[in-house]
């Protein structure tokens, strides 16, 4: 998992969407990056950090053809915006839209974008895409418990 983390390409993912929440999400991109650098290099210097440029500890990966069910995401920061970024070759019109169940509203989700969502207080989900395509998604956040 650290070869993964550590290649060129997962870490311009990752700067690029520091970068997004940095832009239109200035205070919480400085909580983030406060609280990633107050648990990792002061309290825990042992530690390494996963990504160069981010201010997201955390990220989890979903490969292939995956689609979720409806959930919140309880174990991260409540009040902090996930950052969903998405890549492969499928078809974003027939599907793997991102569904804001509460918001009732539902997003094209297009291979090379990026969203930001607070998916631990707004109840959401994706849809399947044909089984011959490929969605693979990255989500970076901040674990409730570091806070």
């Amino acid at each position: 998992m650290q070869q993964v983390l550590a290649s060129p390409d997962i870490q311009a993912i990752a700067t690029c969407v520091d970068r997004g929440l940095h832009d239109f999400f200035p205070k919480l991109h400085a909580l983030a990056f406060n609280l990633n650098k107050e648990i990792v290099e002061v309290d825990n210097p042992q530690i390494e950090h996963a990504f160069r440029d981010c201010c997201y500890p955390a990220c989890h990966l979903n490969l292939h053809n995956v689609s979720t069910l409806i959930h919140r995401d309880y174990w991260k920061l409540v009040f902090l915006m996930c950052t969903i970024a998405c890549m492969g070759p499928f078809d974003h019109t027939r599907g793997g839209y991102i569904i804001a169940w509460l918001l009732h509203l539902v997003f094209e989700f297009p291979s090379g974008s990026v969203m930001y969502l607070p998916s631990a207080c707004v109840t959401h989900s994706n849809t399947p895409i044909a089984p011959h395509e490929c969605c693979h998604s990255m989500a970076f956040f901040v674990p409730a418990g570091l806070a």
